[in-house]
Formats: C-alpha cells, sequence, structure tokens
C-alpha cells in the first residue's frame, strides 16, 4: 500500500522515481495496489500508466484523491483496459461527466467502481 506517501511533486518527479523503480522489479503477481490521496495529477498518470504495464495480474486499483481528471484518465485508459480489474477506485479526482465518456469505452469488465465526488453536474455527487 502506498496511501498518502506524497509520490507528488515538481513534475510528478517522485513518481517517476518510483515507477522507474518498480517497473524493474518483478510485480507480475501483484493483485491489490493502493496509491491513493498522492496528488498524482495528470503529469503522474503517465508515470502510472507505464508501471501497471508490468502488474499483469492486477485486479484491485484504488486511486483516490489523485486529482487526475479527464486527462489523467484519458492516460491511463489503455493500461487499464489491459488489466484484469474487478475494483477500481477513482474517487475524488474531477472526472466530471467528460471522465465518464473516456472511461466508457474502454470496456472494463469491473464489478466495482467508485466514482463519488467527481462533480457530475449541479448536485457535487
Amino acid at each position: 500500500m502506498l496511501r498518502q506517501c506524497g509520490l507528488s511533486g515538481p513534475g510528478a518527479a517522485p513518481l517517476k522515481f518510483l515507477g522507474e523503480t518498480l517497473v524493474s522489479l518483478p510485480f507480475k503477481n501483484l493483485l491489490t495496489l493502493d496509491l491513493s490521496m498522492n496528488a498524482l495529477f495528470p503529469e503522474g498518470a503517465n508515470f502510472l500508466g507505464d508501471f501497471l504495464q508490468c502488474t499483469p495480474q492486477l485486479q484491485t486499483l484504488f486511486l483516490e484523491g489523485n486529482g487526475l481528471g479527464p486527462a489523467g484518465l484519458a492516460a491511463l485508459v489503455p493500461s487499464l483496459s489491459q488489466l484484469p480489474l474487478s475494483t477500481l477506485d477513482l474517487s475524488l479526482n474531477g472526472l466530471g461527466t467528460t471522465g465518464v465518456e473516456i472511461l466508457l469505452p474502454a470496456g472494463l469488465q469491473l464489478q466495482s467502481l467508485n466514482l463519488r465526488w467527481n462533480w457530475f453536474g449541479s448536485g457535487h455527487s
């Protein structure tokens, strides 16, 4: 679990370093990854997408509160669509309806999808 590890930074440098390091390690059997509350933003999504390609069995991914926005989600979708994910938490990422429109064509076979607090319309639910 890498929840609230402070992976954000100028130009996503901490995440870039972590991503480059993790890609070199054997994570082929990783089933769950929690990167919630790390302020990855769209810049960090590119590095995360590269890392996810090294986790072919990942089933559960928590990305709550990373400020991904639609651009960050768009960077992740190609990698997400290659994974056998059953659970995906994208809550509190400022995705809005644009983010959902990006996610739908990915064809994910999820059992659980958390999109809370992504500002869908006037209720911001």
